[in-house]
């Protein structure tokens, strides 16, 4: 079995999408982390897909409150 820090060196892992990441997880929120990294709500959302599905793992819970 592979250690996850070998799979993870195989893996292209994109710097701003982490940034971005961060911020949603310090804010709980799409939207605020958005408006900390002056983009949409909309692009936010699209990093964070991205991540999970390059990783194949649903990063965070997302619910509408």
């Amino acid at each position: 079995m592979r250690m996850a820090h070998e799979w993870l060196a195989q893996k292209f892992f994109d710097l701003h999408g982490l940034a971005i990441f961060r911020m949603v997880a310090k804010h709980g929120s799409f939207t605020k982390a958005a408006a900390e990294a002056g983009l949409t709500q909309s692009a936010v959302t699209r990093q964070i897909q991205g991540i999970e599905r390059a990783l194949g793992v649903e990063l965070l819970k997302r619910t509408t409150r």
